[in-house]
């Protein structure tokens, strides 16, 4: 109501009267005392109004897509070209859509930039610099191909100097998982997708010293490397164990080095643990794969299986690995058709009150009806696979996790979904978000599979969501309860919301060519390369 006001009082002096209608004359209000104060409060009151505030009428709260997505970001950078001062447009159109995703980027990126560049990741609420996967700038190297697929040049050039001078050989005890699909998947992408051989060069340097984390009897790595000793390990807490979602998702970018570096120990690599696992008889659990593998023997211990922590890409990297080969290695489709009619038998469980399909665990000779964010990559994964009865599952389960989102007050999904057996579908077990991809991920490739529009239109609530309750200032924010407004923030920004959230978003809106699903296969941190021609 404030701006109508202003137009009303702006139109009526303009015209030579006062506000309102009344037969008062301009004499008349000279000789009444009252009305004379009143005009002259009503004089300083315009004043202050002009002067202090603006004439743009206050953000409304993100409800629809007929809402402005984003607040003007407030931090400058001019000394690097880079300023975040810039209105989001209003929403109208698939590839506006697009666009707010690419404006929220760099927004964060832009908060990196000014507030925390060279670290592994900016604390997006207190705007410092944070550690964790050795001070080698891994929103850096895992940002790249976001930077190249959206189109931002300065920001490539920028970032292309940062990488021909960095150096691998530091005293840190590297997670050999996190490091490929962060460091390596991040420099093997930018190097498909732009062709500058520097990445590919050191790509392989880094995998160099990763390699002594293969070491062993089995094949199957130790969990940590050290990258400048070459001293390997896996932690004792685990009793000494490796943990299958690790070991068993590094194979693409090991594959993809020797492809095109023309040295095949790296996929000698990896392809000896699929050996090491195909060896492995499962039967007793239908196919599918417990959790943890002792590096020196070769088995498994214990019989906890999950599509969640510690289980989940292992079985999206079988498949994937399948395709980047050109759907040729038959033993991988095997194992990855044999865990998937294992899922379907033992995990696939319905809600008591809506019938909802989710994904529960088994541990200790019994199921854990409890659902991690992790497995919502799951109905991507099978509706990649090409069987139609898959496909059908994956729907299912994608509604379920589009739930975890619709039915939470800020929108957004729970770290774990809880299961009961009485009058709710399910609780937030753990509840907070990490900024996590996973849900977003499957809905990119559903939509792509099926072209059904609901899926842009879940991702775009999603991304509403997110906008409202995770932007800062500086950039977005995990959150430490979905079920509460206002939200807390946890004051983190793990480098995969720039590499996997905001990539899978943009491309969820952008032409199927883009990144095409037929020629591309992602690894588990969303860094694309081509499928093999040869």
């Amino acid at each position: 109501g404030r701006d109508l006001d202003w137009t009303r009082m702006k139109r009526s002096f303009s015209q030579g009267r006062p506000l309102g209608q009344t037969s008062c004359s301009v004499f008349a209000i000279f000789k009444n005392p009252f009305l004379l104060f009143s005009l002259l409060l009503l004089s300083l009151w315009i004043f202050v109004f002009i002067t202090f505030f603006p004439n743009e009428p206050p953000m409304k709260p993100i409800q629809s897509p007929d809402d402005v997505v984003a607040q003007p970001g407030i931090f400058e950078n001019t000394e690097n070209g880079i300023s975040s001062d810039v209105d989001t447009p209003m929403i109208d159109g698939v590839l506006l859509k697009q666009q707010a995703v690419k404006e929220a980027f760099k927004h964060t990126w832009d908060g990196y930039v000014y507030y925390a560049w060279g670290s592994d990741e900016l604390k997006p609420v207190s705007k410092k610099r944070g550690g964790g996967w050795g001070n080698l700038a891994a929103t850096i190297i895992d940002s790249i191909d976001t930077i190249i697929i959206m189109d931002f040049p300065k920001e490539y050039e920028r970032v292309l100097k940062y990488v021909q001078d960095i150096n691998f050989n530091i005293d840190y005890d590297a997670s050999t998982f996190e490091t490929t699909i962060r460091y390596l998947g991040g420099l093997l992408s930018a190097y498909e997708l732009s062709g500058e051989d520097v990445f590919l060069e050191k790509a392989q340097e880094l995998a160099d010293r990763l390699l002594p984390a293969f070491d062993t009897p089995s094949g199957i790595p130790y969990s940590t490397v050290n990258l400048k000793s070459g001293k390997a390990s896996s932690p004792s807490w685990s009793g000494g164990t490796s943990f299958l979602s690790e070991f068993g998702s590094i194979q693409l970018e090991f594959r993809y080095l020797s492809h095109k570096s023309g040295d095949p120990i790296y996929a000698e690599k990896v392809n000896s643990i699929m050996d090491t696992m195909a060896d492995i008889d499962v039967s007793s659990h239908g196919g599918l794969y417990p959790v943890n593998y002792h590096p020196k023997r070769g088995e498994f211990q214990g019989d906890f299986i999950t599509f969640g922590a510690r289980g989940d890409s292992f079985y999206e990297i079988l498949l994937k690995q399948w395709i980047q080969g050109g759907k040729k290695e038959n033993k991988l489709k095997n194992m990855y058709d044999g865990a998937m009619k294992g899922l379907n038998e033992r995990l696939i469980q319905k809600s008591s009150q809506s019938q909802l399909t989710y994904i529960a665990e088994f541990k200790s000779g019994k199921l854990n009806h409890k659902m991690d964010h992790l497995a919502c990559f799951t109905p991507g994964m099978l509706a990649l696979d090409g069987d139609s009865d898959h496909l059908e599952l994956a729907k299912e389960l994608m509604y379920t996790c589009y739930q975890f989102y619709e039915r939470n007050p800020t929108g957004i999904a729970p770290e774990i979904a809880g299961f009961s057996r009485g009058g709710v579908d399910f609780f937030n077990q753990a509840p907070h978000y990490l900024l996590r991809p996973e849900t977003v991920e499957s809905l990119f490739i559903l939509f792509w599979k099926t072209g059904e529009i609901k899926y842009q239109e879940w991702g775009w609530n999603i991304f509403q969501s997110l906008v409202k309750h995770c932007k800062t200032d500086a950039g977005f924010s995990g959150i430490k309860d979905v079920g509460r407004v206002p939200v807390q923030y946890d004051d983190k920004m793990e480098s995969f919301f720039l590499a996997e959230t905001l990539k899978y978003l943009y491309l969820l809106f952008s032409p199927r060519d883009t990144i095409s699903l037929d020629e591309y296969v992602f690894n588990t941190e969303a860094h694309p390369t081509r499928i093999f021609k040869d």
